[in-house]
């Protein structure tokens, strides 16, 4: 029992020494504030890239864009999706005060940010105030009270998705436009799996007939 005790002890001081997890896993109609540090910054092949698309609508003016990465470091998995965006203002005069990604319903998601830099962002970012996801769980906001003009952070969404499709990028303040994006997609099962799931059904209809017959 005093054996249990002490190495109970030894791990208990072992964690304290252990620095927690960042990022935020988000649940549909939840908030998080501030927006936290990813606990290991996403890495590995970029998979679709929207490039820095043009924006413009009630003064605001300037370009947003959005990546798909096979991340390395995704805290559900190594290779699961992970969805990067930064909005770069050009005027100055309006500002962002939202920036949003859809449809993530279904999926699970853990948000963060980072200073830009990396995967051809561009460098620093003011980091927004909060972020949001939508009750039912399909979009995700970056929100800035009161809106910036200068540029964002990575604004990053990992999520256990391993297929992505068309999405939308949404910017939102006096205003709002939508631009082309991505987001997660339902895995596609491979042509083999579709052809033993359709052997299996004959199968099973071929016992029921034969079982009807006796």
């Amino acid at each position: 029992m005093r054996k249990a005790l002490v190495v109970a002890l030894a791990v208990a001081i072992g964690l304290m020494g252990v620095p927690s997890i960042q990022a935020a896993s988000i649940a549909p109609g939840a908030t998080i504030t501030p927006v936290p540090a990813p606990g290991t910054a996403p890495s590995g092949a970029i998979l679709a890239d929207t490039g820095f698309q043009a924006y413009s609508f009630v003064g605001n003016t300037g370009t947003a864009r959005e990546i798909v990465v096979a991340d390395a470091n995704n805290v559900f998995g190594a290779g699961k999706l992970t969805f990067i965006y930064q909005f770069i203002p050009t005027s100055v005069t309006g500002g962002i005060g939202a920036i949003s990604g859809a449809n993530f319903d279904g999926f699970s998601t853990d948000v963060s940010q980072q200073a830009g830099g990396s995967f051809g962002f561009a460098a620093g970012g003011t980091a927004p105030t909060s972020v949001t996801r939508s009750v039912d769980g399909v979009v995700v906001r970056f929100d800035y009270l009161p809106a910036t003009i200068t540029t964002s952070p990575e604004l990053i969404v990992a999520t256990n998705a391993t297929a992505f499709k068309t999405g939308s990028i949404g910017l939102i303040d006096g205003g709002a436009q939508t631009l082309s994006g991505f987001a997660p997609s339902p895995a596609v099962p491979e042509p083999a799996s579709i052809v033993l799931l359709g052997m299996g059904g004959v199968s099973l209809a071929g016992y029921g007939w034969k079982r009807r017959r006796a």
